[in-house]
């Protein structure tokens, strides 16, 4: 018997803290990052994850040699039932929306009575492939493909997004100023949002490899609220 939708309860969540491309996530698996985020939610709502029966997680590219099976690792890394049910969603940019809806889909069906929906993404880890290795090559030198290209780049038209975003402003005639003054906005809620303790509610500080060591990594990397409107004018 499934649920109806007035019987779905969103009960809380949590998160790892966002990292900057290259810097303090970037030796961290993303199934790691999803495990860490997924057991802080649970504690923080007061649930096992032995009472979890679904896990629906959302990733875009895949980084580690588990990542094919993101979903199924996360859960059993996170203790869930081996008898439990996992699967991986993609929907480009709307991915995590997409997470949730298809958990709430599993308990609307009843295939799910609690279910767990996330998302993970680790860009820092994405590897370079050459696509003529797998048959061998006659001679000269092997091309090297960025597999952030199969994220950045449109599949029709080989666009970069930012050139998307160009597209729009040209169409919609998006003002450069208009959308500076909007991004300066964002970046002081950001720090705003830093310096009051807003954010760190909910951020499941992380242990990550620091040189020889460990340090705790505990706040957003790449907000930048002392940005000034000459160097986002500069960009």
């Amino acid at each position: 018997m499934g649920a109806s939708p007035d019987d779905i309860v969103l009960a809380g969540g949590m998160r790892s803290p966002f990292g900057d491309f290259g810097r303090s996530l970037k030796d961290v698996p993303a199934s790691d990052l999803a495990v860490h985020a997924a057991r802080a939610a649970l504690d923080r709502v007061g649930l096992t994850p032995g009472r979890i029966d679904h896990l629906v997680l959302g990733n875009t590219l895949p980084v580690d040699q588990d990542g094919l099976f993101g979903g199924r690792v996360v859960a059993l890394k996170l203790g869930m039932p081996e008898d439990s049910c996992a699967m991986n969603v993609a929907r480009a940019c709307g991915t995590g929306l997409q997470a949730i809806v298809s958990a709430g889909q599993q308990l609307q069906s009843g295939h799910s009575r609690v279910a767990l929906a996330g998302g993970v993404e680790n860009y820092s880890r994405a590897p370079f492939v050459v696509t003529s290795a797998r048959w061998g090559h006659a001679r000269g030198p092997q091309v090297m493909t960025d597999m952030l290209d199969y994220c950045y780049r449109d599949p029709f038209n080989g666009e970069y997004m930012g050139e998307t975003a160009e597209n729009l402003a040209d169409e919609f005639g998006y003002d450069r100023d208009a959308m500076d003054e909007w991004a300066l906005m964002s970046q002081r809620r950001a720090g705003q949002g830093q310096a009051s303790g807003f954010l760190a509610r909910q951020i499941a500080p992380i242990s990550v490899p620091d040189g020889r060591g460990v340090k705790v990594f505990d706040m957003d990397e790449f907000p930048r609220p002392n940005i000034t409107p000459e160097r986002l004018a500069g960009l």
